[in-house]
């Protein structure tokens, strides 16, 4: 396929027109003889890595942050808690949630959960700011784009030098042998993606890591894998905005080359929602393979905002999502359940089960 932008067009589901009738007596068929998932038994002691996304709207240079545990809190708190996943009550064992910072406002990140280990740096120096000499040191010689480190912490950093930040937190934190799961929102996804697909291809040894630890689940909650119309209108042109473009050099890069990286036996899952005003459900799952859904503007409490996904932590099974499982990055035909999870039981689905 030549280089160039995706048209809008392609990237949107072609759903197929059918009776209502037909939809709910199939979604109901779909629900009872669906195989129930095996449990992956490396999943729940696994340390989980938490990527917030975009912030900066409106101002091309801004080092605004996010307040992570507000973001993160309820995903968290969630997690810490027990739910039934397949049948079985279940929670996180390992209980060590690593929120992560990248921009210079970023506040009340790092490590958090009954087993989180104390971090061994300073504060003021943690850990979980990717920003730390200690990553920074691998990626000093490394600002693709023309950016340079006067940028690093707003939203002028490119996407690539993120990237290779997140790539040495991962290197240094954790064995090559040891478990991480992720989950990112938004613009977050396109760093994990993109970090891992660079060390995959191993062209890029010279300032990124030769391996990172075994990624067995990494779970993107509106992340425009398809890129972002209008992305850099959101910051007056900034180079993060750039960077999520359809038709830039940074997405033409994940379209062509990054479809669904690996660091070790890496499961993705996609999740959209029809509410999203900043991401459409294409954008969230244009990646191929992976486990993709998005929820339905008819869903009941649990059609999503931008930032709704992060925050409903409902164990109800009554939402209204389309999904596919393995499919291209436009699939012709969706799956329709009526009686799915709400988003952040899904995620816990997801991390859980090793084919969700």
């Amino acid at each position: 396929m030549q280089n160039k932008a995706v048209p809008r067009a392609l990237l949107r589901p072609q759903v197929l027109a059918i009776p209502l009738s037909i939809i709910l007596a199939s979604s109901l068929f779909f629900f009872f003889t669906r195989p129930a998932p095996a449990l992956a038994w490396t999943r729940g002691y696994d340390t989980i890595v938490l990527v917030h996304g975009f912030d900066g709207v409106s101002t091309n240079g801004s080092s605004a942050g996010d307040d992570c545990h507000s973001t993160w809190g309820n995903v968290v708190d969630y997690l810490s808690k027990a739910h039934n996943i397949n049948g079985q009550s279940l929670t996180w064992h390992r209980q060590d949630f690593r929120e992560l910072s990248y921009y210079r406002g970023d506040t009340n990140c790092g490590r958090f959960g009954a087993n989180a280990p104390t971090d061994p740096r300073p504060y003021g120096d943690s850990s979980e700011d990717l920003h730390n000499p200690e990553y920074t040191s691998h990626c000093a010689k490394y600002y693709p784009e023309g950016t340079n480190s006067s940028q690093d912490g707003t939203n002028n950093e490119s996407l690539y030098h993120l990237s290779c930040l997140l790539d040495w937190y991962l290197n240094l934190n954790f064995s090559s042998s040891w478990n991480v799961e992720i989950v990112a929102h938004s613009m977050g996804g396109l760093i994990v993606r993109n970090g891992i697909y660079q060390v995959q291809k191993s062209k890029a040894t010279w300032t990124m890591p030769s391996v990172l630890p075994n990624i067995s689940d990494v779970v993107t909650l509106a992340t425009p894998h398809g890129g972002a119309y209008g992305a850099p209108l959101l910051c007056l042109g900034c180079t993060q905005g750039g960077d999520m473009q359809p038709g830039g050099m940074f997405m033409n890069e994940m379209y062509n080359s990054a479809q669904n990286p690996q660091s070790g036996s890496t499961d993705w899952t996609m999740i959209g929602s029809q509410c999203d005003e900043a991401v459409s459900t294409s954008e969230a799952t244009y990646m191929s393979g992976g486990h993709k859904s998005y929820f339905t503007s008819d869903s009941p409490n649990s059609c999503y905002s931008h930032g709704g996904y992060l925050t409903d932590e409902s164990d109800s099974m009554d939402a209204h999502i389309y999904w596919c499982d393995g499919c291209t990055t436009s699939p012709s035909s969706w799956n329709y359940w009526s009686g799915a999870p709400h988003s952040l039981h899904h995620m816990m689905y997801a991390l859980w089960l090793s084919n969700w």
